[in-house]
């Protein structure tokens, strides 16, 4: 068992080292003059120091990232009575790897979630104008258009581009968050199989009911790891409270909430299975029953809150877990499930 702990930890280190390359490839033409961008906005700090964070990415074929920190200067009103915020800042512009120009960004913000930000940095000569929308739910939609940076070329040592940023705690979460969904995919079907033909032919009863707790606590070791590595990220700057609690998280609370409740449910039924004489059978079996509306809430999580859920191979992912969890979900309840019918 320690040794197959181990094994899935290194392979999560691996799969985050090698998932940094793929998802920092730099951009295809830096000569483009304008471009589509989508990303989150959030506002941090205290209620008389608020300062709004912008994170967008190219929507076309590159892969230009922006990631604004902005400070309100003024309130001011314009010839139609509406008000509109000032603001100003700094952004750095690259790709998720390699950021190749920081400088200030200036701009406002109407009372209808609509505004302008300008983008200049006079060491690389980049000068870009970004109109942009806030939804209510903190996306942001912009288009971008301007002088962007120039590609590194072979330069002399002195000269070299800045050091990339430092994601390596938003790609470990990520990974974790996956690694640990897979694994209470596979624990719910070790579940739900218990008392199958299959099982008892394969692997005996016995050490079904071994997987299933090594599983359980394999998963909830990856759990911790997707939701506390989180406090290594500087780009939200998350803290103990927000990840623990819900609806204190900024990014997309409703759905982040739902993950936090999934977390406190794996960790009761898995518990459960150590204390199983204390809650007793029946005690036992009620929290169990959590396992389905805790692997809902996680697959909603995932695909609400994930940041691959627009790949193709993620959407086929969660289509066919789901599907096959209800279809055995069916099948080990069916007496009951069609009894209603």
């Amino acid at each position: 068992m320690r040794k197959l702990l181990v094994i899935g930890i290194l392979v999560t280190l691996a799969l985050t080292l090698l998932g940094v390359p793929v998802l920092a490839a730099a951009p295809a033409n830096s000569s483009q003059t304008s471009t589509t961008m989508q990303g989150q906005g959030i506002v941090v700090g205290s209620r008389e120091e608020p300062q709004l964070r912008i994170k967008m990415q190219a929507t076309g074929t590159t892969d230009w990232l922006i990631e604004m920190a902005l400070n309100p200067t003024r309130m001011a009103t314009d010839s139609s009575g509406n008000q509109i915020l000032d603001f100003s800042g700094s952004y750095t512009l690259g790709t998720p790897k390699l950021p190749l120009s920081t400088g200030t960004a200036t701009g406002w913000i109407n009372n209808s979630s609509q505004g302008d930000i300008k983008l200049v940095d006079s060491k690389t000569s980049a000068s870009l104008d970004m109109t942009y929308t806030i939804s209510n739910d903190g996306s942001v939609s912009s288009q971008v258009a301007g002088q962007w940076p120039s590609l590194p070329t072979s330069q002399p040592a002195q000269s070299a581009p800045a050091q990339p940023a430092n994601h390596f705690f938003w790609y470990l979460s990520r990974t974790s968050g996956m690694l640990a969904y897979l694994l209470l995919f596979i624990n719910v079907c070790l579940g739900l199989g218990f008392k199958s033909e299959f099982i008892d032919r394969k692997l005996g009863r016995w050490q079904a009911i071994d997987l299933h707790k090594f599983f359980g606590l394999l998963a909830m070791a990856f759990l911790g790891l997707h939701v506390f590595s989180l406090l290594g990220d500087k780009y939200f700057n998350l803290d103990m409270t927000q990840l623990l609690l819900p609806f204190a998280a900024p990014y997309r609370p409703l759905w982040t909430t739902m993950g936090v409740i999934a977390f406190y449910m794996a960790l009761a039924v898995t518990l459960s299975s150590y204390f199983r004489n204390f809650v007793g059978p029946r005690g036992w079996r009620v929290i169990h029953y959590l396992a389905a509306l805790l692997f809902v809430m996680t697959l909603f999580h995932s695909i609400m809150s994930g940041t691959d859920t627009g790949a193709l191979w993620d959407q086929w992912l969660y289509i066919s877990t789901g599907s096959m969890t209800v279809f055995l979900f069916l099948w080990r309840f069916k007496s009951h499930v069609f009894a209603w019918v």
